[in-house]
């Protein structure tokens, strides 16, 4: 009996000690770790959208931190990570070593994507295969076969939020927020309160005299900050008025930063005109309100630079920009690492440039960011909360960069900008400093262009000028834009914004069949003969015909050199959907026209011959033509289509008043601003064998401005003359140029229209080549009739409201109506 007592008893003990173990386990406790080891796991993370990014700017890889305690640096041979404790050395920290006191992250790379990261960016980074984590597992660091240190995950971490411990307490782990990189000595989450939310006696805002503002909560500290960084109890508390005055005269602070260009690294030389932040905060026994940001301009109204201009300000940490590790604005220790790796004294422009911190694409150079806007009156519009980064490829280099500005709702709980620009809502807009080339020049190209067919089945980027301000300095002129992606897509077509395939110069925002169709399709093309119509209508299947067409007059009348083989961006639905846009087939956005109308010497001018010359890369036709439309302009059916559509943008759309009348109001709109602008980062900058810069000594005036201008108003008052040619000869044709001039017996109550153009002009005169023929018709509204297409003479020479001719000769056609 007491025997099987004993044995009992035994039993009873070493089931609970196995339950205890089970919830050591499951709960994150850890096995003690060797006397001796001063290497700890400090951080897990099991869902990373937004916790923490590598160094190439990369998030969603889980991750974990290990940290070096000692004060001497470690080398990890001889150590490995497993998640197995069957096999503790499944993954060996091979050629790593860590400072004292630094951290590293090891990142789960489990598709081998990590190579490029490796090579050529800082060696903090490790790139493994062999974990994905998830709640419930365990992270076992070991070494000589015993483990050293040991986290059991718990089954759920909040999103957002790491499985870590603090400096010097390596065996207590709890749910915090991340701190990647860095070991923290002390956790104090705050709870954040709207309703203790400081109070602005004055709101932001434009103001002729200078004022004194208070702030003011219903109870705890205010402390505030005017650099734009985040405020906290370190920074100023509030004890009375702040004076509110006209601070241009002050030195420049952010203006004066260097190290943030390869191409152009001028800095004022005399103070630029600021505005003053004021961001707040209410801080109370560990509970923080809002913080709460106000821009005042004071005194400035009346300069010509702003006058009838929308106005941006983005108040930003300034870390966020101007850190050399962190920063998305300087060159920063992305380059660093590049050139102590390699050469860079001959490397191509390109190649260099890409290895900057302000070249970095990914989501984790994106930074929080307030913005303010003000309308042309100068009114206050709104303010938000937002995600920047750098915008652009090339032009990243200059001094003055262009930004892409994101609406998240992880930022202030809105998932769009509060504000309707151009008439709808967007998630993302960008503020664009005028390109690779227009930047230094009129920056008005882009928005010209684009404005002059948003009539055409091309997507359009609408756009505006608009001042920037950055933490209260000048920062120049730029366009404010749509941006091309899913969402404008979604939002310009209807489509379901999941069901998008978008390929923007050659990267796609999905991977599988959709992608690779396209490629197919251009394969399908230049192997079978698309002479043959069962041929091209396999192509015409697959791809909306006059949207590409469109896209490739477009490009190529505008003598846009850095199109066709680049910054070309073309979308579809992934599987059907209903109405007119959900049918699978591949539509074409324009985007990045400014090296264009004259802007690049004998690539962009109205004597170039843009189907076979003008292009940095590929060309439509000739030697370096693009295989793709070269195989569907042997297509009778679409050389037909393409030649009218043609002409009808060079009657139409790029008819000489209508655009000069375009330019003549953009330019009074960008006048000042542009001047401003270009004297804040211009300096001695010239672009290659642009001749009105013979002119400029280094101060751009408005004799410069009113050149610059007349360079685009002279390439399309001589554009005509020069491509319409060229189209003749280029595509072999044999017709003659005829002239339509067109009347409407009563323009008030019908529409007209001819080819590809709707609701024609009464009393113009249009020009054709006679190879092919040209379609009209006349739509009378209702209560009126259609009486017929009449000659100079007044005799009917059809009665059809369609009618389809070929002009043989100048003609003369007046479309006849009456009273029903």
């Amino acid at each position: 009996m007491k025997k099987d007592f004993h044995k009992a008893s035994l039993y009873i003990v070493i089931f609970v000690f196995t339950i205890f173990l089970f919830v050591v386990a499951a709960f994150g406790a850890r096995i003690p770790e060797k006397a001796d080891n001063y290497l700890h796991i400090t951080e897990v993370c099991i869902k990373n959208d937004v916790n923490a990014h590598d160094d190439c700017g990369r998030y969603g890889a889980d991750y974990i931190e290990l940290y070096n305690s000692s004060s001497e640096e470690m080398d990890l041979s001889g150590y490995y990570l497993s998640d197995d404790a069957s096999n503790i050395r499944k993954c060996e920290l091979d050629n790593i070593s860590i400072r004292p006191g630094e951290a590293i992250i090891v990142w789960s790379a489990p598709s081998g994507d990590y190579e490029t990261c490796r090579d050529s960016y800082v060696s903090r980074d490790v790139y493994q295969t062999f974990f994905a984590l998830s709640g419930g597992e365990k992270v076992i660091l070991s070494k000589d076969n015993e483990v050293v240190d040991y986290v059991g995950i718990p089954q759920h971490i909040p999103d957002g939020k790491v499985y870590a411990c603090l400096k010097d307490d390596y065996e207590k782990f709890s749910v915090m927020n991340p701190s990647p990189y860095q070991v923290l000595e002390s956790y104090e989450e705050y709870r954040i309160d709207s309703s203790i939310n400081p109070r602005f006696s004055v709101e932001s805002g434009w103001y002729s005299e200078p004022f004194y503002l208070k702030l003011g909560c219903k109870s705890g500290k205010i402390y505030y900050t005017t650099d734009g960084s985040e405020p906290d109890e370190n920074s100023k508390e509030y004890t009375g008025s702040i004076l509110i005055d006209n601070r241009s005269e002050e030195e420049n602070i952010y203006a004066s930063i260097g190290q943030i260009s390869i191409n152009n690294d001028y800095l004022p030389e005399t103070p630029v005109d600021k505005g003053t932040v004021v961001k707040a905060v209410v801080i109370k026994n560990g509970v923080r309100s809002q913080t709460i940001s106000h821009t005042y301009f004071v005194g400035l109204s009346d300069k010509l630079a702003y006058r009838e201009l929308p106005v941006m300000e983005i108040t930003v940490d300034p870390a966020a920009l101007f850190d050399h590790y962190n920063g998305i604005y300087v060159k920063g220790s992305v380059y660093d690492v590049y050139a102590a790796k390699y050469d860079v004294s001959d490397l191509p422009f390109m190649v260099l440039n890409a290895h900057m911190n302000y070249s970095q694409e990914d989501r984790g150079w994106e930074r929080l960011a307030n913005i303010e806007y003000f309308n042309s009156n100068h009114e206050y519009v709104f303010d938000q909360r937002i995600g920047i980064r750098i915008h652009g490829g090339w032009s990243t280099s200059f001094n003055q960069k262009s930004f892409n500005l994101y609406a998240r709702e992880e930022y202030d709980g809105n998932d769009s900008f509060l504000y309707d620009f151009f008439g709808r809502s967007y998630n993302k807009l960008m503020l664009r400093s005028g390109g690779y080339r227009d930047t230094y020049y009129t920056k008005m190209r882009d928005v010209l262009n684009q404005r002059l067919v948003e009539d055409r089945l091309i997507g359009t980027q609408k756009g505006m000028p608009c001042v920037v301000f950055i933490n209260g300095e000048y920062w120049g002129l730029y366009n404010l834009q749509e941006n091309i992606g899913s969402s404008y897509v979604a939002e310009n077509y209807d489509v379901d914004y999941n069901n998008i395939a978008i390929i923007k110069n050659g990267t796609s925002n999905i991977i599988g069949d959709a992608i690779d169709s396209y490629s197919e399709l251009q394969e399908y093309a230049q192997k079978n003969d698309l002479k043959n119509d069962d041929n091209y209508k396999y192509i015409e299947s697959h791809i909306d015909i006059q949207s590409y067409i469109d896209y490739m007059a477009f490009e190529i009348y505008v003598a846009n050199c850095d199109s066709i083989g680049n910054n070309y961006s073309h979308w579809r639905t992934i599987v059907p959907e209903k109405g007119e846009y959900g049918d699978c087939k591949w539509r074409y956005l324009i985007y990045d026209t400014d090296d264009s109308a004259g802007m690049v010497v004998n690539l962009s001018q109205a004597h170039t011959n843009s189907f076979i010359d003008g292009h940095w890369s590929v060309t439509p036709l000739g030697e370096y033509g693009d295989p793709f439309f070269g195989a569907l302009i042997q297509n009778e059916g679409f050389k037909q289509r393409f030649v009218t559509t043609f002409m009808d943008l060079a009657n139409n759309n790029f008819r000489y008043e209508k655009v000069s009348e375009i330019i003549t109001e953009m330019a009074n709109e960008y006048r000042y601003g542009v001047i401003a602008s270009q004297n804040r980062f211009r300096g001695q900058y010239k672009a290659p064998d642009y001749s009105i810069d013979e002119m400029y000594d280094g101060v751009y005036d408005e004799t410069l401005f009113d050149a610059d201008v007349q360079v685009i108003d002279d390439f399309f008052r001589e554009r005509y003359q020069y491509i319409v040619e060229y189209l003749k000869t280029e595509l072999q044709l044999n017709g003659d140029l005829h002239e339509l001039t067109l009347y409407i017996s009563d323009p008030e109550h019908c529409s007209v229209s001819l080819n590809t153009i709707s609701n024609v002009e009464h009393g113009l005169t249009w020009k054709y080549y006679s190879d092919y023929p040209i379609t009209l018709k006349c739509e009378p509204v209702s209560g009126y009739r259609f009486i017929g297409w009449a000659d100079e003479t007044g005799n009917i020479i059809s009665e059809e409201p369609e009618l389809s001719m070929t002009l043989e000769k100048d003609q003369i056609l007046i479309a006849r109506i009456d009273v029903n």
